[in-house]
């Protein structure tokens, strides 16, 4: 049973069409990011606007709490949006990567984290710009361990592994603030969508096998499906078109 299951089961008592509040949480500044939760809906964990992220139990009780402490100097800070910099925009991820419910987060700062389940910096890294989209994780490349795979506004995708470091990096032609999907078929393909338009295929060391223009920023996660014995890619513009692609980047219908 999902965490939304277990709070609407709690529910069944009330009468026919009103639903009652099972708990509330009063952050210390605005909710920024969507919450994310394990599979027992055991721990519930989001970001924001000040950078602090919270994990609550299924109860609404709060486990712990985590601020970023990134410095930045003077020249860094002149570019960043004075507003939003500390902000945590990106949905985190929940996944075992070394432990059990091992938690990944992207900052506006442009550093993304890994926490543990208790709430515990695990380690660092540092892109050149915001990091405005939840990472993809998934072994991308058939070793049996996952990846993290996300863009920053600096144009590059990155791949990590699970210790944080580097595997590969790829300069795209503008910032991505569109979060990676993983097409799994003959060839693994890495699918992301970048601010100019352009939705790109990667394989599983960076390599670019295809890319497919559109006339709108891209700020979607695509989505993967077989149809027909056809795996396709479905992914929507801001052109107010939304594309399907085959698997090598033909378009099929938009």
């Amino acid at each position: 049973m999902d965490l939304f299951s277990k709070l609407f089961k709690g529910f069944r008592e009330e009468k026919k069409g009103k639903i009652a509040k099972a708990w509330e949480f009063v952050a210390d500044d605005t909710i920024t990011t969507p919450p994310a939760a394990n599979k027992e809906g055991s721990l519930i964990v989001f970001g924001t606007k000040s950078g602090k992220i919270y994990a609550l139990n299924q109860d609404g009780k709060k486990i712990w709490d985590y601020t970023s402490k990134k410095e930045l100097g003077k020249e860094q800070l002149f570019f960043l949006d004075e507003e939003k910099f500390k902000q945590i925009s990106a949905k985190p991820v929940i996944a075992d990567m070394e432990n059990r419910d091992d938690i990944i987060i992207g900052s506006e700062v442009g550093n993304i984290f890994m926490l543990n389940s208790n709430g515990r910096l695990k380690w660092n890294f540092l892109a050149q710009d915001a990091i405005k989209a939840s990472a993809l994780v998934a072994d991308i490349n058939n070793d049996g361990n996952k990846e993290i795979v996300f863009g920053s506004n600096d144009g590059y995708i990155y791949t990590l592994n699970a210790k944080g470091k580097l595997v590969w990096k790829i300069k795209l032609k503008s910032g991505i603030e569109a979060s990676p999907a993983f097409l799994k078929s003959k060839r693994n393909q890495i699918i992301v969508g970048s601010n100019d338009g352009t939705i790109y295929s990667l394989d599983k060391n960076g390599n670019l096998l295809w890319e497919f223009k559109t006339n709108g920023k891209i700020t979607a996660q695509p989505a993967t499906a077989e149809i027909n014995n056809q795996m396709v890619i479905i992914i929507g513009s801001q052109d107010n078109n939304l594309y399907a692609l085959d698997e090598n980047g033909g378009l099929m219908w938009n």
